[in-house]
């Protein structure tokens, strides 16, 4: 075999190529036996922005008078995965307006850069042009469509949190005129906004499901993107039979999809559903998974079940921030505030961060706060809310040897 047949093959079966040093080693073999082409470069270029090479793949980028679509869709990928968003769209449109027509990987990229930016308008309108394409029924663009919208709603999620904390200030603020008049004119300019962006929300909700239903074709994370969102708006009947559907459509739920849905059963209290669900990660193997462990963990404290709950954390292989998490709040949740900091600590030995606990966690451990029996109860209390917010925390980073919990 010939020097030009080898390199031609591993041109035209890059994932051969397995490390930076051989891709720079193929261009070195294809400037030494002969002229590169437009082609042999484009196909090159693509070898390097599959090893996030941009400086090498846009120098060889600018060497070529009309560069082919590979080319620029190498260069897209890569600007996207060095953060260079603006870029990314940019590019894309130079590939416009050079006239060449982009193909079903091109959108991807661009879709992730919009969701990236936070800007739905530009979303919006590069599916107008993949709806123009005629690319509107390939799985990997629509999976991308579905992920970019869903990404877009949870933009909006602070703005609406942001009049929650206006609700929770007339019960915290005293109760004077002042501040009641003030707090009255603040909801009133925050109310309008809030309804626009439950709208909005609504809206993106609608498109991620016109998506999925156009699809001629949808894999797992299809299913698993239009089961999510529905899980996350709180449309729990709809996510539960898009399950049994994902099931009819002869795909199998994988760990995704499971952690997706068990919060479900958490909020429903439902703790049959749950040990349904636990029984088929089971059988699935996916009981080492730390998602669906620390989903199991959560919804088993949320049912009292803390046993259970402590079963499935000590089997987990890794714990990672959310693990913990999960079982200190369950802890919290059910009165056993002694072992919250036993894990607290245990926590920081393990050299993982603590995180902000989700919402329902520290409404959970406000609703215990609020009647305590005695008053070494309380303290007890005020600690494990300490241990779960930031704020109380003086110093996560000395493994836990020294922390400050403030007191009124």
């Amino acid at each position: 075999m010939t020097a030009q047949t080898i390199f031609r093959t591993l041109l035209d079966r890059p994932n051969i190529i397995s490390s930076k040093y051989q891709a720079k080693q193929l261009h070195a073999q294809i400037l030494k036996l002969e002229p590169a082409s437009p082609t042999h470069l484009s196909r090159l270029i693509s070898i390097y922005s599959n090893f996030n090479l941009l400086h090498d793949s846009l120098l060889l980028f600018n060497t070529l008078h009309s560069p082919p679509v590979l080319a620029y869709k190498s260069i897209i990928r890569c600007y996207v995965a060095n953060g260079l968003l603006v870029q990314s769209v940019a590019l894309f449109l130079q590939m416009r307006a050079s006239g060449k027509q982009p193909d079903h990987h091109v959108f991807p990229s661009l879709l992730k850069s919009c969701a990236l930016l936070s800007d739905l308008k530009l979303g919006e309108s590069i599916h107008g042009c993949i709806i123009r394409l005629g690319m509107d029924f390939d799985l990997y663009t629509c999976n991308a469509l579905m992920n970019m919208y869903g990404k877009l709603q949870k933009v909006i999620e602070p703005a609406l949190d942001q009049n929650v904390s206006l609700n929770q200030a007339r019960y915290i603020l005293p109760k004077t005129n002042a501040n009641n008049t003030i707090l009255n004119q603040c909801y009133r300019k925050r109310n309008c906004s809030y309804m626009a962006e439950v709208d909005r929300r609504g809206s993106m909700m609608d498109s991620v499901k016109k998506v999925f239903e156009m699809m001629l074709e949808r894999d797992v994370v299809s299913w698993n993107t239009v089961i999510a969102g529905n899980a996350e708006n709180g449309k729990y009947e709809e996510a539960l039979m898009l399950v049994r559907e994902m099931g009819n459509d002869n795909l199998k739920p994988d760990s995704f999809t499971l952690s997706s849905v068990l919060p479900i059963f958490t909020e429903y209290v439902d703790l049959h559903k749950g040990k349904e669900i636990h029984a088929y990660v089971i059988r699935h193997g996916f009981d080492n998974d730390v998602f669906i462990g620390s989903s199991l963990v959560g919804m088993y404290a949320k049912c009292a079940r803390v046993e259970d709950a402590l079963q499935v954390f000590n089997i987990l292989p890794q714990r990672d921030s959310i693990s913990w998490n999960s079982i200190i709040a369950g802890c919290v949740q059910n009165g056993l505030f002694d072992e919250g900091l036993r894990f607290f600590h245990q926590m920081l030995k393990a050299k993982v961060k603590p995180k902000e606990q989700p919402r329902h966690g520290e409404d959970q451990s406000v609703g215990l706060e609020m009647q305590p029996e005695t008053t070494s109860h309380a303290h007890r209390i005020c600690i494990c809310r300490a241990l779960l917010e930031r704020n109380f925390v003086s110093s996560a980073e000395d493994g836990g040897r020294s922390f400050v919990v403030q007191h009124n």
